[in-house]
């Protein structure tokens, strides 16, 4: 038989094969999709690092304000489920001679007693900044967040001239006031 016989035969059995039994139209068999698994991942904060100089009591100062993950705190959930990173902010003050006049990591932990629970359980040290140099003290701002959301707890970090800190739960009637 020569080749093209063969592949004549061929192409009559396959048309003889497809139009020799005809499919009822009204039904459509689909395979079921199997959804994709998804992995979870667990979200952490873009770190940040700030620093300037300050004049405080006539002479100048340098800080310095590093945010970061802290990947060895537990890690948090919002509503959806989704995992968080909590965060950890180091603060450091120096004198104008370079010695290092102050130094502390914040973390979540830091604010837990000005805390409700929610925030305890399910929030984030979002940022922590400078904000002012007074005659009695340098004050930072922190919050703690709940992730993704607009719920925060806004507090003033300040450090006195002897280098003890205060923290302030600062309500919004304050911020307003200024």
């Amino acid at each position: 038989m020569k080749l093209s016989n063969i592949i004549i035969a061929v192409a009559a059995t396959v048309l003889a094969t497809s139009c020799g039994s005809k499919k009822d139209p009204q039904y459509i068999i689909v395979e079921p999709e199997k959804p994709a698994v998804k992995k979870q991942t667990t979200i952490a904060s873009e770190p940040y690092k700030m620093e300037d100089n300050i004049s405080w009591f006539g002479s100048m100062y340098k800080y310095r304000v590093v945010r970061e993950s802290d990947k060895e705190a537990p890690t948090v959930k919002n509503e959806d489920g989704q995992k968080f990173f909590d965060n950890k902010a180091t603060v450091t003050v120096w004198r104008a001679d370079g010695s290092e006049f102050y130094s502390h990591t914040f973390k979540k932990e830091s604010f837990s007693q000005y805390l409700p629970s929610l925030f305890n359980k399910n929030g984030i040290l979002e940022g922590l900044v400078f904000e002012k140099a007074e005659k009695e003290y340098l004050q930072f701002a922190a919050s703690v967040a709940l992730p993704q959301t607009d719920e925060y707890m806004p507090f003033a970090i300040r450090i006195s001239t002897s280098g003890n800190i205060t923290i302030v739960k600062v309500n919004e009637m304050e911020e307003a006031q200024g």
